[in-house]
């Protein structure tokens, strides 16, 4: 799935996992000062060190799986407008080109 992955970050400080992609985001640009879309893998972790949260960007993740950016998001969002959409099939590595 990641393949080629540049560079990974690890946040050293535990992380309320109750923070939203938006909120990692945010803490990524914020406190890390670093920027989100970079292509880089940032990973989390919660108060009790067992569990993990990862942020990689969906840009960056259709690239790695030989997608058009652009064209796969206008896909999905086509997709998730329909009455039952089928999620599994709309993730990088199953979309069908």
């Amino acid at each position: 799935m990641f393949v080629d992955v540049p560079t990974v970050y690890l946040c050293a400080d535990m992380v309320d996992f109750r923070k939203s992609i938006n909120g990692l985001a945010a803490l990524v640009e914020a406190e890390l000062e670093l920027p989100v879309l970079s292509g880089a893998l940032f990973v989390f972790c919660n108060k009790g060190r067992d569990k993990l949260k990862l942020l990689y960007s969906i840009v960056e993740t259709a690239k790695v799986n030989g997608l058009i950016p652009f064209d796969y998001i206008i896909a999905c969002l086509n997709e998730l407008c329909q009455p039952a959409p089928d999620i599994d099939s709309l993730l990088p590595w199953n979309f069908k080109k």
